[in-house]
């Protein structure tokens, strides 16, 4: 049997106290190297079941947010029940964008966008995006 293991607790004042794998030196360094590239670039995390990537990425954005970086916290492993993860994932974006105080209207325009480079179609075919206002259940503005 598997067994799940308890989250760290990631205190906002002491961010790494209970991080017993001293990681923070690996979060400086990649937000280091996330904050001056200038390319597109992928970052993979890669490592076996329970070591330790998800604590890693929590502590990650804690670090961000505490030197003032906006980040997203994403979990695909969270949403697999999902049949196109795309729509989940443009959940989140369409609520960090309510979280943050951003412009609803101006996540609209970007939606047109949206729909033309990352489409995916439902079970009738017709290509379509979520709306912003209701996440992960609203189907809206068919093309």
């Amino acid at each position: 049997m598997i067994k799940k293991t308890l989250d760290i607790e990631i205190d906002d004042s002491d961010i790494f106290k209970n991080d017993l794998l001293d990681r923070k030196s690996e979060i400086e360094n990649l937000t280091s190297i996330i904050i001056n590239v200038s390319d597109p670039l992928v970052l993979a995390l890669d490592s076996p079941w329970g070591a330790g990537k998800t604590t890693f990425v929590r502590l990650w954005q804690a670090y961000l947010n505490s030197e003032g970086k906006q980040s997203i916290y994403f979990n695909a492993w969270e949403t697999d029940y999902a049949d196109d993860p795309l729509i989940v994932l443009v959940s989140e974006l369409s609520k960090w964008v309510k979280e943050k105080g951003g412009d609803e209207p101006k996540f609209k325009q970007w939606l047109p966008k949206i729909k033309k480079v990352l489409p995916f179609r439902n079970n009738w075919g017709q290509v379509q995006v979520i709306s912003p206002r209701t996440p992960h259940t609203d189907i809206a503005y068919p093309a």
